[in-house]
């Protein structure tokens, strides 16, 4: 792994997890899932590409938030994308809470594409989709897709199998 660059050392600073994981509105929402520890983001920042200043980040299964607030600290624009309406309003209102006014809240599955507004440089996937190749039209040209998710019943961690495509095609933004 490389080393985590200092911007990214940064964001995990500002974004205090606690705000984002605590809560009694999550219990009932979160059945199954992982909201990660501030060293599984530390770890997963220095794995997918670095994410620059100017940069529009998607993240599906955005979940508690906590994630996609690194992130927004780190982008330009963060898409969340979660099929959990109860999550979707609670995060919105944390983002808000947060000061995080450059992340686009969508509540929807991306089981069959997402239909966004904007290529993306990078989709980070943290939840099972049947087929995430149907997130790629959604890529900028050189953009990447990187999903975490173990098959079957594995949470989100830093073993979780890691799949990272580049998209290559000539005209990547169908949308």
């Amino acid at each position: 792994m490389k080393k985590l660059y200092q911007r990214a050392v940064e964001a995990l600073a500002v974004v205090s997890r606690p705000d984002f994981v605590s809560g009694a509105d999550l219990v009932p929402s979160i059945t199954g899932h992982s909201i990660p520890r501030e060293e599984t983001v530390r770890h997963l920042l220095g794995l997918i590409p670095e994410i620059e200043p100017d940069h529009v980040v998607t993240h599906v299964g955005g979940g508690s938030g906590y994630l996609t607030a690194v992130l927004a600290d780190l982008a330009h624009r963060v898409v969340y994308v979660d099929r959990n309406p109860a999550l979707v309003e609670k995060a919105r209102e944390r983002f808000f809470k947060h000061g995080a006014h450059n992340v686009d809240v969508v509540e929807a599955s991306a089981d069959t594409g997402l239909e966004l507004d904007s290529p993306c440089d990078l989709i980070l996937c943290t939840t099972f989709i049947p087929d995430p190749k149907m997130l790629l039209p959604n890529l900028r040209e050189g953009g990447n897709l990187v999903c975490l998710e173990g098959r079957g019943r594995c949470p989100v961690s830093p073993c979780s199998s890691v799949k990272a495509t580049s998209w290559s095609g000539s005209e990547p933004w169908a949308g």
